[in-house]
């Protein structure tokens, strides 16, 4: 009888019809993301995602938080708890920012792939444990976000700053990044601006540690946030205001709570998540074209360069743009069919590359290919070839002469002189 009910019960809930992401009713969000577009006020993420690693796949990020809610629906399957004290939704906002999951509805996050852990100190001033434990359980090329902050005296005034203003902090921060973490800070926010060059600590040269650390800006990308620190230790900014992500219900507020936005998460504390997911973007991509990840002083300098970023403000550095960012890795951009344009000349060989012959005629392909050739009448026309006369070991189809082929082939890149992709030739190799 005991198995007859078990049996009985099983099948009864095989039968129920349990609502699932896909069937909810939380509208799509992503057009209020303004820092997932075009900068100067946003990162430009969406170019970024063209690239093989551009979600952040296969990296790993390790919170420094009080508060976590990580059942929250636009979160839950990316993001896990290693020490969670606190529940609240402070760091629930953080975590949506960096890696809100990529789906219909809610919010998108910089860096979607990725892999976010949530770490509660247990004491909110001294929080070594909790960099100890992130250390432990990181590897060389995660990140280490630290949005914590710590009390500073100055002129008889209590002011919060950054974490690595406490010297057992900066210990293991420095630790962190010689063994290849990545530790980004918050500037940290204060009732009025604070230059942190007050402090010895944020004003010595080479700094103490090669954390990053992020300032806030406003969200039109052309000024200070109200409250954010500033200084020359300062290495980059994000949004610090109108942010929107995941909890606190100001936004939307349906009953339950897994399901709450916000429109108005602030400060540093979104300022650096946004920074964040934008240094696991380059890590994703740097990894999935070479092999492995880089380091805290090159991702630095990478967001230190005024070259870098949309236009520097004074205190908080420069918004990262991720267009200029990977162009500054030396990484090409993949190709689509609405980047295949214009006539070339190959080896005695015309190429139409544009979407209608692509979709109607079929692409022409190159049973010969003339390296050095190719490369001096390209640059006739003030025009770059690059690619490799190796065979890649892909497959790629098409149609020609209304007959569908496969092809092992070789892919060459021209670019012009901005380094904008032009087109992308094929040759072929009989499969």
């Amino acid at each position: 009888m005991k198995n007859l009910i078990i049996f009985l019960l099983s099948t009864f809930l095989m039968m129920i019809s349990f609502p699932n992401k896909s069937e909810t009713q939380i509208p799509d969000y992503t057009g209020m993301q303004g820092y997932l577009y075009d900068p100067p006020s946003g990162l430009n993420v969406e170019y970024a995602r063209q690239y093989p690693g551009g979600r952040g796949e296969g990296i790993n990020i390790f919170v420094i938080d009080h508060h976590f809610n990580l059942n929250h629906v636009d979160i839950d399957d990316n993001t896990e708890n290693i020490q969670d004290i606190g529940y609240g939704d402070h760091g629930t906002a953080v975590m949506g920012i960096m890696v809100g999951e990529e789906n219909s509805f809610g919010i998108t996050g910089i860096a979607p792939e990725a892999y976010a852990y949530a770490i509660s100190p247990q004491d909110p001033w001294q929080f070594e444990d909790a960099l100890f434990l992130a250390l432990e359980s990181s590897n060389e090329g995660d990140i280490i976000v630290i949005e914590a902050e710590v009390p500073a005296q100055y002129n008889y005034h209590e002011y919060m700053v950054p974490a690595e203003y406490n010297v057992w902090h900066r210990q293991v921060i420095n630790q962190a990044t010689t063994q290849g973490r990545i530790v980004i800070e918050v500037a940290g926010n204060n009732p009025y601006h604070f230059y942190l060059d007050n402090l010895e600590e944020f004003s010595t040269y080479p700094p103490y540690t090669n954390a990053i650390i992020v300032g806030a800006g406003n969200s039109q990308g052309d000024g200070m946030w109200h409250s954010t620190n500033y200084g020359s230790r300062v290495d980059c900014n994000g949004w610090g205001e109108n942010i929107v992500t995941c909890g606190d219900g100001h936004l939307y507020k349906p009953e339950n709570q897994n399901e709450w936005y916000t429109d108005i998460f602030d400060g540093t504390s979104g300022a650096t998540p946004m920074v964040a997911g934008v240094v696991a973007i380059l890590q994703g991509i740097y990894k999935a074209k070479y092999g492995y990840t880089l380091f805290c002083d090159q991702i630095q300098e990478l967001l230190r360069d005024p070259n870098n970023c949309s236009t520097p403000i004074s205190g908080i550095g420069g918004r990262p743009d991720l267009k200029k960012l990977i162009k500054a890795l030396q990484i090409e951009q993949p190709v689509t069919v609405d980047q295949r344009a214009g006539e070339y000349t190959l080896a005695n060989e015309v190429g139409y590359w544009n979407s209608t012959i692509w979709e109607n005629k079929g692409v022409p392909w190159h049973t010969s290919f003339d390296w050095a050739t190719d490369q001096t009448l390209l640059a006739d026309q003030n025009l770059v070839l690059y690619g490799t006369p190796s065979v890649n070991k892909k497959y790629h189809h098409w149609g020609t002469d209304d007959a569908d082929k496969v092809l092992n082939y070789r892919t060459f890149h021209i670019t012009n002189e901005t380094s904008d992709l032009i087109a992308q030739f094929y040759t072929s190799n009989d499969a």
